[in-house]
């Protein structure tokens, strides 16, 4: 799988052709034994970014998709009237970051508990928690 990447297969052919000219013209060896000392630099090369692509590619985890709609954040940039600031939620996947706007357009003040409304655009439309509680106490 990773042996056949342009990166591996690029390494191969470096490590190779680096090997083999340097077994010619440095060390004056025969074109047999040339090649025969180049193959195996080659594969190791080659193995060796093979190798390196795989073992970054196990560390990679993929974020997990979950809805952010009705989650509880806070403001951690200020989020001018109109304009965009930013929150961070607490998820199961970890902490993660995200461009706010308010609902209403009002301005949000860094340190503000807020709850995710919807998604728009990339961008995350939050209303704070106490106008929420109070427009639920009240209706």
């Amino acid at each position: 799988s990773y042996m056949l990447t342009s990166s591996a297969v690029l390494a191969f052919v470096t490590c190779f052709g680096a090997a083999g000219y340097a077994a010619l013209h440095f060390a004056l060896w025969p074109l047999a034994f040339a090649l025969g000392a180049a193959l195996p630099a080659g594969l190791a090369g080659g193995g060796a970014v093979a190798g390196t692509l795989a073992f970054l590619k196990r560390g990679e985890t993929e974020l997990l998709h979950e809805p952010l709609e009705g989650k509880l954040a806070r403001v951690t940039v200020p989020i001018p009237a109109g304009r965009v600031g930013e929150i961070v939620l607490e998820l199961s996947s970890g902490i993660r970051n995200e461009a706010a706007r308010a609902l209403d357009g009002a301005a949000i003040a860094r340190g503000t508990e807020v709850v995710v409304i919807d998604v728009q655009g990339g961008v995350v439309l939050v209303q704070p928690l106490k106008a929420l509680e109070a427009s639920a106490e009240g209706g």
